[in-house]
């Protein structure tokens, strides 16, 4: 964001129900393929790391906090280069949103924590479907707090992964 019209790029890339509405995504050829094809990109991703945190802290036996603590060691070593090459945005981006940045470093690493602690006491089959039902707390904040369009669309496929959670949880 280069001034302060520019509304930044459009989150153009969902998948299936919660983003795939008519004029909702862009009209090249191609776009809602390749809408798709970052949504499975995405799942098989989310998949694999949770598949290797459950792995790491129940046959490796790595407690929680050092699987968690080994993750934060690994972004900021991968972050740090980006952040230096940019400080004047990111000294901007704390100064204007440095509530928000606050509450994510302390809630977002909580969360893990919960989830890694669950998956030593749970199945993996029950975690982490579980674990995606920040889609749709994200879908409500989205529609409620940041006034989205098409919010029956988000919230429709919001349901549908509360469904999935809720199918797979009394299975």
């Amino acid at each position: 964001m280069t001034n302060g019209t520019d509304p930044g790029p459009r989150p153009n890339r969902r998948v299936f129900v919660i983003g795939t509405a008519h004029g909702d995504l862009d009209e090249r050829p191609g776009s809602r393929v390749g809408s798709v094809l970052y949504g499975v990109a995405t799942g098989v991703t989310i998949a694999g790391y949770t598949l290797w945190d459950a792995h790491a802290v129940t046959t490796l036996g790595v407690p929680p906090l050092v699987q968690l603590g080994g993750g934060v060691v690994v972004e900021a070593v991968a972050l740090t280069p980006f952040a230096l090459a940019r400080r004047a945005e990111v000294a901007r981006m704390w100064r204007e949103h440095r509530w928000d940045a606050g509450a994510v470093a302390v809630l977002s690493p909580l969360a893990y924590g919960l989830v890694l602690y669950a998956l030593r006491i749970a199945p993996v089959a029950l975690v982490a479907p579980a674990r995606e039902l920040s889609i749709v707390i994200g879908s409500v904040i989205a529609w409620r707090v940041l006034h989205e369009p098409k919010p029956l669309r988000r919230l429709t496929g919001a349901a549908i992964v509360l469904a999935g959670v809720f199918a797979l949880a009394v299975a």
